[in-house]
């Protein structure tokens, strides 16, 4: 059965946790099921101990594009049970934080030649003397100023940088310097300034004054918030090889200095990896490749957990070319070996042909908003994103020869409790929907031997 989260039962004064068993495959059909949905320990942990943002990561190509993708419904949703505390990178396509060039700064992509020179994968700024960035946030107040006590900027400091300076705009006020700091390294490395502040409506400005300087991204945080601190490693067209090319003194600082808590992949990479090496040593090599890369978030990001999404059907599957079920088991095979979650998002989609009769796709590629929104709410519900912050404790008072049981209840999640003498066989004794902050139940003892309970919760 799928794991819908966590449920605890309470026995002799200890608590215990349990967890449910994973999807099982078809006797004798290869095994596309999800694996190890229950393993976002660490950012379970971060979201409910009250230690600051919590973290999330879209890594990936078109297919995590902020205003087409799995992360742009998944992210609203945890916003609203965990709160947002800021923004990072924000994709090739921000939908809030708009960055503006001014003194000859220049934009430049990894698609482009510059990308050999300046050492990033994605978007980035290159500022000469008196060239700056600054980034405006649509959707907030005072000039597009987001709340924020701790304001920072990526950059990559290499051997024509020279000093920077990190200047910031207090609720629509003018620019003013808080940091004066080096963009020199005698060979590629990326870094991080920041600035800590008292709590207000901010903006954040880059500005050279002197040499050749490359900013990649701003950073914006509550440091008191406990909500979710998102950043898109996005861009359309992009493959592990441009990321795996990229100097791991780049690379590595970079992603340790945003400490997720979670990151998310879903790209197309089998049809580029054609193309990259040829069709015979496509699937090896991105098996390689896949492989440098969980070792590269095992190194950086050594706090994240790691969600990989099982690509659904695209157009070149029935035309004679196969590369979605070729890739997924790449994928899914690497999760296994990890550790990690791995989601399939290709068996729910039936096939290309039924995707696009139900309005999921947008062209032979690209899922459309409805289609990316059942791919949501498959992740929600098999991880069991809804019990954050629940409380999943089941409380147990003794009242003469009987017991009540208290748990908490959510009106988007139906609970249920068992019953249980041997903890092998349980037995149904409630199961309904309830509403904050608790729902409970009355429970005759048995006059000998011991009895246990369980209550676990799954979505409407």
């Amino acid at each position: 059965m799928p794991s819908y989260g966590e449920a605890v039962w309470r026995r002799a004064g200890a608590w215990v946790a349990w967890v449910g068993a994973g999807l099982l495959s078809c006797a004798g059909q290869e095994d596309w099921s999800s694996l190890n949905v229950e393993r976002w320990t660490r950012f379970r942990a971060a979201a409910e101990n009250a230690g600051g943002p919590v973290t999330v990561v879209a890594f990936g190509d078109s297919m995590q594009a902020t205003y087409r993708s799995v992360p742009r419904f998944l992210f609203p949703r945890l916003v609203g049970l965990l709160g947002q505390s800021g923004r990072s990178f924000d994709g090739e396509y921000p939908p809030v934080s708009m960055p503006v060039l001014e003194g000859g700064a220049q934009s430049t992509r990894a698609a482009e030649t510059a990308w050999a020179r300046t050492n990033w994968f994605l978007e980035h700024f290159v500022l000469p003397p008196d060239g700056a960035v600054f980034w405006s946030h649509r959707g907030y107040p005072a000039d597009g100023s987001m709340p924020a006590d701790r304001l920072g900027v990526h950059y990559v400091a290499w051997p024509v940088g020279g000093e920077l300076l990190l200047q910031i705009s207090r609720a629509g006020g003018p620019w003013e310097t808080a940091l004066a700091f080096s963009g020199y390294a005698p060979a590629p490395e990326g870094r991080y300034a920041e600035v800590a502040l008292e709590p207000d409506l901010y903006r954040v400005r880059v500005q050279g004054a002197s040499g050749t300087n490359l900013v990649l991204w701003q950073d914006l945080r509550l440091s008191t918030s406990n909500g979710l601190h998102t950043a898109w490693l996005q861009r359309d067209g992009l493959h592990l090889r441009a990321v795996l090319n990229t100097p791991r003194s780049v690379l590595e600082p970079v992603l340790q200095n945003l400490q997720p808590h979670l990151i998310f992949w879903h790209m197309k990479e089998l049809a580029d990896y054609w193309n990259l090496v040829g069709p015979d040593r496509a699937e090896a090599v991105l098996s390689n490749d896949l492989e440098q890369l969980e070792l590269l978030w095992q190194k950086a990001a050594p706090g994240a957990d790691v969600i990989y999404l099982g690509t659904p059907y695209e157009a070149r599957d029935e035309a004679g070319t196969p590369v979605t079920q070729p890739q997924n088991r790449l994928v899914r095979d690497l999760a296994r070996r990890h550790g990690r979650i791995y989601v399939d998002g290709m068996t729910p989609m039936v096939s290309y042909s039924w995707m696009r009769s139900q309005g999921y796709l947008v062209d032979g590629l690209h899922l459309s908003d409805a289609g990316y929104a059942v791919l949501t709410d498959l992740i929600w519900r098999q991880l069991g994103l809804e019990t954050l912050r629940l409380d999943r404790r089941l409380y147990i008072t003794r009242i003469g020869d009987r017991v009540h049981l208290q748990w908490a209840a959510r009106s988007n999640l139906v609970h249920e409790v068992w019953v249980s003498t041997d903890l092998q066989s349980w037995t149904p004794i409630q199961s309904g929907e309830g509403s904050e902050p608790g729902a409970g139940t009355d429970w005759p003892l048995q006059r000998a031997g011991q009895t246990f309970f369980r209550v676990q919760w799954r979505p409407k």
